[in-house]
């Protein structure tokens, strides 16, 4: 599995009259991995805390407590759900007697069970939109498309989603020319 870095951004908004401490505590804890305490001193602040963790669910706890020793607590569980790496080296070529085109390529490692999709046109860079999809649903790193015409150009992408539906950038394009 992967991991996936970036920040997490915390809010608190204490809807307290601070007058009476000098200073709140947070003390954040994900995981039980990462443990952080932050002084804060004022009614609403933004912290961010800078992560490194592996896809899939995670729990993060805020402890609260102020100079006199009262706390408050809060669980949280959030999901990190990467997006999948873009297929690379796909490659296009002519079979079954010139009137299927065969595309093969490389698959991706930074997701468990990635789905591909294959998008097609007739003009150079093709678009990734719906009008262009051909294939998807696919779980393997090859296609054939049967549904070509004589004498025409296609060019090819291929793009990779995971569960929650995000989707990769385009694979390089590959083209061929039927010729029957």
């Amino acid at each position: 599995t992967a991991n996936c870095s970036g920040n997490i951004e915390i809010y608190v908004n204490t809807e307290k009259d601070l007058s009476s401490t000098t200073a709140l505590k947070l003390n954040v804890t994900i995981d039980k991995d990462y443990e952080n305490s932050y002084e804060i001193d004022v009614l609403k602040t933004k912290l961010t805390v800078e992560t490194d963790l592996e896809q899939g669910e995670h729990t993060i706890q805020f402890v609260i407590s102020d100079t006199k020793g009262n706390t408050t607590d809060y669980n949280m569980v959030f999901k990190v759900d990467a997006y999948p790496e873009n297929p690379t080296n796909l490659t296009a070529k002519l079979t079954n007697n010139n009137e299927s085109v065969l595309l093969v390529w490389d698959g991706i490692s930074n997701i468990e069970n990635p789905e591909y999709r294959v998008y097609r046109s007739t003009q150079p860079n093709v678009n990734i939109t719906s009008g262009n999809q051909i294939a998807s649903g696919l779980t393997t790193t090859t296609y054939t498309d049967h549904d070509v015409v004589d004498g025409v150009k296609y060019y090819y992408v291929v793009t990779a989603a995971n569960n929650a539906d995000h989707i990769s950038k385009a694979s390089n394009e590959a083209s061929v020319t039927v010729d029957h």
